[in-house]
C-alpha cells in the first residue's frame, strides 16, 4: 500500500480551511490543518509533511514568513500559496521565495489537485529578485 501524501493546510479562515481539508481528504491526501503560524509550525514539527498549502494572509501573520521558517527546517519543501486578494499575486515575488503556484481564491478543486501533484514532482521556479510589473 502506498503511503498517502501528507499536506499541511494553513488558513486563518476556519470555513475555508475545513472545506479544503475535507476536499483533500476525499482525494486521499492525509491532511493536517492550522489557523496560525504557531499552530502550523507545531504541526510541521510533529510529523513529516510532503507539501504545504498556505494562505498569504494569516490574520496579523504572514504566510511568506512562515514558509521561509518551514523551509529552514525542510529545504525545498513544496508549497502552493493562496490568496483572496488578486493584487497579492503580483506582489508576492517581492518575497524572493520560490513557490510552485499562486492560486486566487476561490479555485476549483481539479486545479488545486493539479497544482499540488505538479508541486510534488517538479522543483519550484527560481525566486525572483524584483517585483512583477503591475
Amino acid at each position: 500500500m502506498a503511503q498517502r501524501i501528507q499536506i499541511l493546510v494553513v488558513d486563518d479562515d476556519a470555513s475555508i480551511r475545513k472545506s479544503l481539508m475535507q476536499v483533500l481528504r476525499a482525494d486521499d491526501f492525509e491532511v493536517f490543518g492550522a489557523a496560525t503560524t504557531d499552530e502550523a509550525f507545531t504541526q510541521f514539527t510533529q510529523r513529516p509533511i510532503d507539501i504545504v498549502l498556505l494562505d498569504i494572509n494569516l490574520g496579523d501573520d504572514n504566510g511568506w514568513d512562515l514558509l521561509q521558517k518551514l523551509r529552514g527546517l525542510q529545504p525545498g519543501l513544496p508549497a502552493v500559496m493562496m490568496t483572496g486578494n488578486a493584487s497579492e499575486l503580483h506582489q508576492s515575488p517581492n518575497r524572493r521565495i520560490a513557490v510552485h503556484a499562486l492560486l486566487e481564491k476561490p479555485f476549483d478543486p481539479p486545479e488545486l489537485f493539479k497544482q499540488l501533484r505538479d508541486s510534488l514532482v517538479t522543483p519550484p521556479p527560481p525566486a525572483l529578485n524584483r517585483p512583477h510589473p503591475a
